[in-house]
């Protein structure tokens, strides 16, 4: 499609419609929750212990992070959302609580477990710039009592679902039993199936409708490289082959994206970052705005170019930032 068709997409977007048609929707996400915490601070000295800088902390910050924050993407664009994972029963758990309930997300499916800490990333900061990230993390598979109970969870909530996605941050929450089980429940209820993956997991994936890896993990998946937009879409004809998902989403950073369609048309659609500063979370905003987007009765096309303006939106943005409707607007009219 050529950039003007692009650009005629998103010319016919109706944001009152949107969020009309956003309101009713409720929208399941299954995966790996964190909590991401930010410490920002000034470096004026080096340690006289070691050749490292001394960050003065002036800031701390929490944020949902994972899975949690595709939750706080959903709310942040007007529909509602349940969680369905799994936290520490530790301090940053009940952090994250706090910050999901504020939110207004459904935790009924949130599990507190004993045997794991809840994910947590945590960053070091000054003048805007990471210096360290620390990352506090159990990656065994949850045990089968919390896979029992979080896909009867997923059942008992599966009638009011308008669409679900899978957040796959490779931490253990995703088991093989967890992702065959729920994409059973979901083809049982005709819900439309949205995957952000990791390698490990791809190959359970099956007959989904839409499957977005970003660059790596397609190559480390078919063992190639991508180096342009049409590599990308000869990669994505490849693993339609191997998932059989309906639709295929490649995201490739700066070089924006490719979306392979069911109808086998190619879709290149270049970045919309007017300035990269933080490209955290960017794929946590794709898969939200696009399955956001189609379950509200959008073509595939038009959400992809939207969670692509989404996406270019909070790479703009330090941290973790969530989309808006408000943002994705004033976007949309620097083409009008």
């Amino acid at each position: 499609m050529e950039t003007h068709s692009l650009i005629d997409l998103i010319r016919q977007i109706d944001f009152n419609e949107v969020e009309n048609h956003f309101k009713p929707l409720h929208i399941g996400v299954v995966g790996d929750v964190m909590l991401d915490v930010y410490h920002e601070g000034i470096v004026s000295r080096i340690s006289p212990e070691a050749p490292v800088p001394i960050v003065d902390i002036k800031v701390t910050e929490m944020k949902p992070g994972g899975a949690a924050n595709v939750c706080k993407n959903i709310r942040s664009l007007g529909a509602s959302c349940s969680i369905f994972g799994a936290i520490g029963n530790d301090q940053a758990g009940r952090n994250l609580l706090k910050l999901m309930k504020h939110d207004h997300i459904n935790i009924d499916g949130l599990f507190v477990v004993n045997d794991r800490p809840t994910t947590t990333k945590t960053r070091i900061l000054s003048d805007s710039h990471q210096l360290l990230r620390l990352d506090y993390e159990e990656k065994k598979w949850v045990s089968d009592q919390v896979c029992q109970h979080l896909i009867r969870a997923f059942r008992n909530q599966a009638n009011i679902l308008n669409a679900v996605i899978f957040q796959d941050y490779n931490k253990g929450l995703l088991s093989p039993a967890i992702i065959t089980s729920i994409i059973e429940i979901c083809h049982e209820n005709h819900i439309p199936i949205f995957v952000d993956p990791k390698f490990e997991n791809c190959q359970f994936y099956h007959h989904v409708f839409l499957f977005k890896p970003n660059r790596k993990e397609a190559e480390n998946l078919l063992r190639i490289t991508i180096d342009s937009q049409d590599s990308a879409c000869m990669a994505a004809r490849k693993i339609r082959e191997i998932i059989h998902a309906e639709n295929i989403l490649i995201t490739l950073g700066e070089e924006g994206m490719v979306l392979l369609e069911a109808s086998d048309i190619c879709l290149k659609i270049p970045t919309r970052a007017r300035k990269i500063h933080d490209v955290t979370g960017a794929g946590d905003t794709v898969i939200s705005t696009v399955a956001l987007f189609s379950a509200a009765g959008y073509s595939l096309q038009t959400s992809t170019v939207m969670a692509n303006l989404a996406a270019g939106r909070v790479c703009e943005e330090i941290g973790i930032i969530p989309i808006t409707l408000t943002a994705l607007k004033e976007m949309c009219q620097t083409f009008v």
